[in-house]
């Protein structure tokens, strides 16, 4: 069986000079560009996640990360550069097609469906696999053992659940559609400290217990980055810095700009700013 090809001419897994082969990632993003009409929303991002790891993407608004993930779920159509997902190119595919292959987009702002019970959204992400009942039948109870309060509230129509309940019903029904990358925008997006930290567990377990990979776009850096392995900073469109999660917590520009702490105690505030956004 032939290797698949990456963009840059070369192939997946084989190195240079007959060095032993590097892991094929999950997920292989190459120079990609996503315009807004005449506006370039975001370009040159390369970006990698290797299988059963967390990766976050942080940034402020308007960095271009939700787009990163629009495109990525095939919901935009990047203006150039190309997506890799398990050795297969699938920039430019449509929306349901991307899903099918596994890679699954989990919305900002949720978007469950409000008229459903909370047990009928769960099934609709399950629409794919009307013909895999069993393993159906096994996600759905992995997901209320996750959920606990979602078997509580399995009949209520979803538009009556909490914000966090939503988050946790968004997560669920990706789930049931049999992910192996799961790309979650903001989930923390208006949730208590508490249910952030409840949420992002659940994240965490879903890498070590499934295996199944996360790309998270978060504001909250540092809850993002105690439950990534990895990381990449957004600004303006463009990847600025990237590495372990615990090499970004010790960059002076990270830790300045979106964990609230100080570069260095005793700058003035024209001092700081000038130090502020050096990021390599």
């Amino acid at each position: 069986m032939s290797v698949p090809g990456r963009p840059d001419g070369g192939r997946f897994g084989a190195a240079p000079g007959g060095a032993a082969a590097t892991p094929l990632p999950l997920l292989d993003v190459r120079n990609l560009e996503t315009w807004y009409g005449p506006v370039v929303a975001m370009q040159g991002i390369n970006l990698q996640v290797p299988r059963g790891r967390v990766v976050a993407v942080l940034g402020a608004n308007g960095a271009g990360k939700s787009t990163l993930l629009n495109t990525l779920a095939g919901v935009i159509d990047p203006f150039k550069g190309s997506v890799w997902f398990e050795g297969e190119r699938i920039d430019g595919l449509d929306a349901d097609a991307v899903c099918r292959r596994g890679l699954v987009l989990v919305p900002e702002g949720r978007q469950v469906y409000p008229f459903l019970s909370a047990r009928d959204n769960l099934a609709m992400g399950a629409y794919a696999r009307r013909r895999d009942a069993d393993r159906v039948r096994d996600d759905l109870a992995r997901v209320f053992g996750w959920f606990p309060r979602l078997l509580e509230r399995e009949a209520q129509p979803a538009g009556l659940l909490s914000g966090g309940e939503q988050q946790m019903l968004a997560i669920g029904r990706a789930w049931m559609s049999a992910p192996r990358l799961l790309l979650l925008d903001e989930p923390s997006l208006g949730l208590s400290p508490l249910l952030t930290h409840e949420i992002f567990g659940i994240v965490g377990r879903i890498a070590r217990e499934a295996g199944v990979a996360v790309l998270v776009v978060e504001q909250n850096a540092a809850v993002a980055l105690r439950t990534a392995d990895e990381g990449y900073v957004m600004e303006l469109g463009r990847i600025v810095a990237a590495g372990t999660s615990e090499a970004l917590s010790a960059k002076s520009d990270v830790r300045e700009s979106y964990l609230g702490l100080r570069a260095a105690q005793g700058l003035s505030g024209q001092q700081r700013w000038r130090r502020r956004k050096t990021w390599r």
